[in-house]
């Protein structure tokens, strides 16, 4: 009985130490270097990422290098030099490879795409929590892999979303010729991503009224003869075009970026849904799923956000 008690006695102590290395190697973590933070720096572009930082809470990259740092020193002497990437692809278990990006050196593109964020984005963007995008990494151009048929067909796309790091924001070099409509859309598609994983985890009930509207099999289907003459007559907002050797195919959109497709139209028309109405007024089933969407839009804005005038914190 008493060399158990000796054993247990022993198997305490160690526990302890083992919690105080652990305690220890958090502390070593908390030193670790920021990659999100932002200082100030000479020039418009570094001054505007600056103020979204420091207002908001908001961290822009124009790099997809983020800094390096050095991590010791390898069996000759030399620094180990770490360089931190914003990887588009990267997640927790690997990386995608079906984007690319071209960052940007068009510091007036910038300066727009930044403004429009402050403008569009940040009045509705979700509280610090699992909804809320860590960054965003402002590129040229962003384009996409995908398999229709036996082939594999590479588009352009605004956004990318998949990557751990943050939202990849693409199309600047097109945003500054973008209409002021463009830009509310362009705003729209980068607050759809986030409301959508949250009205899909939520709303999976409600959702069943919306899909069946365009009907379950017009999902995600590809063909080189379009299944209707506009996209609007199945109740989507647009499709895919691609060509697929050498032929022009379309492609309807998957049921998420249907919901995300109506989410960005939601926030594109916030405080005008008549001018919604009066575009597609000919099209009854985008208004049906226009008013299936709108509450469950709200629902996340009351859930998640806290709405405030442009500009403000």
């Amino acid at each position: 009985m008493l060399r158990n008690i000796f054993v247990v006695l022993g198997m305490v102590f160690c526990f302890c130490v083992s919690c105080d290395k652990e305690d220890n190697d958090v502390k070593a973590v908390e030193n670790m270097r920021d990659w999100y933070k932002v200082e100030d720096k000479p020039g418009e572009v570094n001054h505007l990422l600056y103020k979204m930082y420091k207002y908001y809470d908001v961290t822009i990259f124009i790099n997809d290098t983020l800094g390096q740092e050095e991590r010791g020193v390898d069996a000759y002497g030399e620094p180990i030099v770490h360089t931190e990437l914003f990887d588009m692809g990267y997640y927790v278990y690997g990386t995608y490879t079906d984007g690319r990006m071209t960052l940007s050196a068009d510091s007036a593109a910038m300066i727009v795409a930044i403004n429009m964020i402050e403008d569009r984005v940040i009045p509705h963007l979700p509280e610090p929590g699992a909804y809320r995008s860590h960054s965003f990494l402002l590129a040229d151009s962003v384009f996409l892999t995908q398999q229709i048929g036996f082939s594999y067909v590479t588009y352009e796309t605004n956004i990318y979303s998949r990557g751990i790091r943050g939202m990849v924001i693409g199309k600047l070099n097109a945003i500054k010729k973008m209409s002021e409509d463009e830009l509310k859309w362009f705003g729209g598609e980068i607050l759809a991503v986030k409301c959508a994983d949250w009205i899909q985890e939520f709303c999976v009930d409600e959702l069943l009224d919306f899909y069946k509207i365009s009907g379950d099999s017009n999902y995600d289907e590809a063909s080189m003869f379009a299944p209707a003459d506009c996209p609007e007559e199945l109740g989507f907002i647009k499709w895919l075009e691609v060509e697929v050797s050498s032929r022009n195919w379309v492609k309807t959109p998957t049921k998420e970026q249907d919901i995300r497709d109506y989410i960005a139209a939601i926030y594109a028309y916030w405080g005008e849904k008549e001018r919604f109405y009066e575009l597609y007024r000919d099209y009854k089933d985008i208004i049906k799923k226009f008013d299936l969407m709108v509450p469950l839009v709200e629902r996340f804005e009351e859930a998640n956000c806290e709405v405030r005038p442009c500009g403000q914190k």
